[in-house]
């Protein structure tokens, strides 16, 4: 607390306990103890050369809070990107400005940090629930970044730093995926290891889906049915962050060789 208006060889004190008890003060200030302060109960008289004392200047109600909060959590993190959703720590992802959630102290002032670098603030709801928004010039566009947060409560006590939150940003797409010739009765061929294969026809209808084995790529799908002859098969495939590669195109070939003029 800031004392002003002090006399030139004055003496002054203060009262945290609206004037029973007085303590001598020193320089131009004093500290008050975390507490909750009445109006009134905090005071300060000065006393003149001569021993004149005046009046107090007296301070309305203050709470005095020098806790820090609990540090906030970011708990996960929403990807707008398709294939969009909720998505934890640990996981990859294609969006590159994902909308971060988690809690802290209600109404606290939530600063956001990626790998260190202070991304911005945000403001926790009477409940404690936040969200940020990263932005595009917050250049989160390859390899894994983790994320960390601090709370600043209204009285301006910073928290601890949060535990981390790490994602992995991946925007490249898979090559297209290799068709290997089919008569329809079964389609193999190979892709990124670990993506996901989707087989449509010409007109774009599903013709099933299959994931490539993770260490060789290799991948096969069996229809229900024989795919007719001249059946036209499209082959993509998606990668764990959800990056699609170009299309693929293969044609079903049902019809045996034709066995006239042939040498036996």
């Amino acid at each position: 607390v800031n004392v002003g208006g002090l006399e030139d060889g004055a003496t002054w004190e203060y009262s945290t306990d609206g004037g029973d008890s007085w303590t001598t003060g020193m320089g131009n200030s004093f500290e008050l103890p975390e507490d909750v302060y009445d109006a009134d109960a905090v005071q300060v008289r000065q006393t003149d050369a001569a021993g004149n004392t005046g009046g107090t200047g007296n301070l309305g109600a203050v709470t005095v809070d020098l806790t820090a909060p609990e540090a906030p959590v970011i708990e996960g993190a929403e990807d707008d990107v398709p294939p969009a959703g909720p998505i934890g720590g640990g996981d990859m992802t294609n969006d590159v400005t994902p909308t971060l959630i988690g809690s802290a102290e209600s109404n606290a002032i939530v600063t956001v940090y990626a790998d260190g670098r202070n991304l911005g603030t945000t403001t926790a709801d009477g409940n404690g629930d936040w969200q940020f928004a990263t932005n595009e010039a917050d250049q989160l566009f390859g390899g894994e970044t983790v994320f960390t947060a601090t709370a600043t409560d209204i009285a301006g006590n910073v928290s601890a730093t949060s535990p981390t939150f790490t994602l992995t940003f991946d925007t490249t797409a898979p090559a297209a995926p290799m068709i290997e010739p089919t008569n329809g009765d079964e389609i193999t061929g190979t892709a990124e290891p670990g993506s996901t294969v989707t087989l449509t026809d010409a007109d774009g209808t599903p013709i099933g889906s299959v994931d490539a084995d993770p260490d060789d790529g290799s991948w096969s799908f069996t229809p229900d049915e024989p795919l007719p002859d001249g059946t036209e098969v499209n082959a993509t495939a998606t990668d764990a962050s959800g990056n699609v590669s170009p299309e693929a195109t293969a044609t079903v070939d049902a019809t045996a060789p034709n066995a006239d003029g042939n040498d036996i």
